[in-house]
């Protein structure tokens, strides 16, 4: 029995719900301290990831299997059964008999006396999961889907119910893991040399430069991606940087550029360009250096400045990448259905719109603005632009159809909800100052 990984999975959980970092970035930065084998890794980081990702679903079907008030039991105590609960349901190279042993083992270690509580409620679950089934029709099965009650009425609103499903339930899948050709001309060599890796590839059905293979881990690791041959990166945010359409000799704001992923694009495909890459927030800075030591980037120069308030250079084009709720990545960014509430969007949406407004001030004429988002919330999107464009009539809004795929526009913008075409859910809207 591997007691060390689920320990250490445990570990994590606790510890991260104290952590300002989202649970992918801590079990980064806790595996990079640690000293860990490589298979112990995988194995922990789908089951903490796993874990998190469908804690709504069985903190429900625990509350119904336990005879008490579950909400009342120690926390510690509800990550082991939640733990517990992913590995018996989804995790099939486990036996579940093994799974129940080394948690009620743990249990023992950590909280000596519940361990027949803890054998008791995965046996339950074990015999008794399937009786948990979602049903479109009820809403009191609604929490099967493992997302908060506010995000799913709203959805609700928004979209109907039939789309609400199948939102959360591409966002409890396992994320698909987007790799960019960084040199268009050398998509043949680069598709040789990972085929050499003996990875099997698959081409994004919209762009080639964008693929995904079978062990995502081995190309990070090989030479291809050390070298700066290839990014991590959803497709989506390269048609976003499309729409900018960076040319040579130009000035170009990348805002709110933290990690780096969008300027670098930018830097690749107008490498004659002056970009300024800024950055609120200190800590984030160091990986947007790293983004640009990785790809041998000679033109972008970082600033520490808010863009919201701070005076920007004069430029030709600017790109923004808002801060906002994310609700477009919540397949790949697992904790921020926990960690965001309804007033978040309210919030995001008075800085986003801060933001857009203090970049107009320095923008060349005919100079173009690409505002984007990570949400799908009209809010913080379409209703921001519809603002702006009402509150500045010397800027007009372009139609992104004419520069990316026509299905990937709605209403002039870049609008794609979570799923389509294996995407991230995302916004983004051209502006032109006339």
């Amino acid at each position: 029995m591997n007691i060390y990984s689920r320990n250490t999975s445990l570990s994590i959980l606790e510890e991260s719900e104290i952590s300002n970092l989202h649970i992918n970035d801590y079990i980064h930065n806790y595996f990079n301290k640690t000293k860990i084998p490589p298979l112990d890794k995988k194995f922990i980081n789908k089951l903490v990831l796993g874990t998190v990702r469908l804690k709504g679903r069985y903190d429900y079907i625990i509350s119904q299997i336990y005879h008490g008030d579950y909400m009342r039991l120690k926390l510690k105590l509800k990550n082991i059964l939640r733990l517990g609960c992913y590995q018996i349901e989804q995790m099939n190279s486990v036996p579940n008999h093994a799974s129940i042993s080394i948690m009620v083992e743990i249990t023992k270690k950590h909280l000596k006396g519940y361990e027949k509580l803890v054998n008791a409620i995965l046996r339950k679950f074990t015999e008794g999961k399937k009786a948990y089934d979602f049903d479109i029709n009820s809403s009191k099965t609604f929490p099967l889907l493992s997302h908060p009650s506010w995000l799913i009425d709203k959805w609700i609103k928004e979209f109907g119910i039939k789309k609400m499903v199948e939102l959360c339930k591409y966002n409890n899948q396992d994320p698909s893991i987007w790799f960019r050709i960084n040199n268009s001309l050398e998509l043949t060599n680069i598709y040789s040399e990972v085929e050499k890796l003996s990875l099997v590839y698959n081409k994004h059905v919209l762009s080639e430069v964008y693929f995904t293979v079978d062990s995502p881990y081995n190309l990070i690791e090989s030479n291809l991606f050390k070298n700066g041959d290839l990014s991590i990166q959803n497709p989506i945010n390269g048609f976003i940087v499309n729409i900018l359409n960076p040319k040579k000799n130009e000035i170009i704001i990348d805002g709110c550029s933290a990690p780096g992923g969008k300027g670098s694009l930018i830097s690749l495909m107008a490498p004659h360009s002056k970009i300024y890459s800024i950055e609120i927030n200190k800590n984030r800075i160091s990986k947007i250096e790293e983004s640009i030591n990785r790809h041998k980037l000679k033109n972008i120069s970082i600033l520490n400045l808010d863009m919201s308030k701070d005076r920007l250079p004069l430029a030709d084009k600017i790109l923004i990448d808002v801060p906002c709720s994310g609700t477009g990545v919540i397949n790949r960014r697992v904790d921020l259905r926990w960690k965001r509430k309804s007033k978040d969007i309210t919030n995001s949406a008075k800085l986003q719109y801060k933001i857009l407004m203090n970049s107009s001030k320095y923008l060349k004429n005919n100079g173009v603005i690409v505002y984007s988002t990570c949400s799908i919330e009209a809010e913080e999107n379409s209703k921001i632009i519809n603002l702006f464009i009402k509150n500045n009539k010397n800027y007009i809004l372009e139609d992104s159809g004419k520069i990316i795929n026509p299905s990937l526009v709605k209403n002039n913008n870049l609008d794609v909800l979570p799923g389509k075409y294996d995407l991230d859910g995302g916004f983004a809207a051209k502006l032109r100052k006339i």
